[in-house]
């Protein structure tokens, strides 16, 4: 987001930077546990997305210029992994656990809850 940085944590901590001052601008403690994916959206430049760990298993969607979360949405297996597809303007995420990973490529119930009702 230009002049923003986000990091994430194994404590469930996501941070927004300002990469000028170098200072923390905001810190949002909603998983709990570690937050295994994150992602700024492409053509809102301002939202950032993150997924939850094992048990956690949460979706957020953060405005970073409101300084709150917009959205949380929860899944039965950890997120893995996010991205958004441009063309269509949705996000695609990836779940699993140890021993069962999937990528949610073709599931449109699941992609519209978080791409077209959040993002379009």
């Amino acid at each position: 987001m230009g002049n923003y940085l986000a990091s994430s944590s194994n404590e469930g901590c996501v941070k927004i930077w300002d990469i000028r001052t170098q200072q923390v601008l905001q810190k949002h403690h909603v998983h709990r546990s570690a937050v295994k994916a994150l992602e700024w959206c492409p053509w809102k430049p301002s939202h950032l997305i993150s997924g939850g760990g094992i048990h956690d298993r949460k979706i957020c969607v953060y405005d970073a210029t409101k300084f709150e979360i917009e959205h949380i949405i929860k899944h039965n297996y950890q997120i893995t992994g996010l991205a958004f597809n441009k063309s269509t303007k949705q996000v695609m995420f990836s779940y699993g656990n140890l021993y069962r990973q999937r990528t949610n490529n073709h599931l449109p119930n699941q992609r519209h809850n978080v791409g077209n009702a959040l993002f379009s």
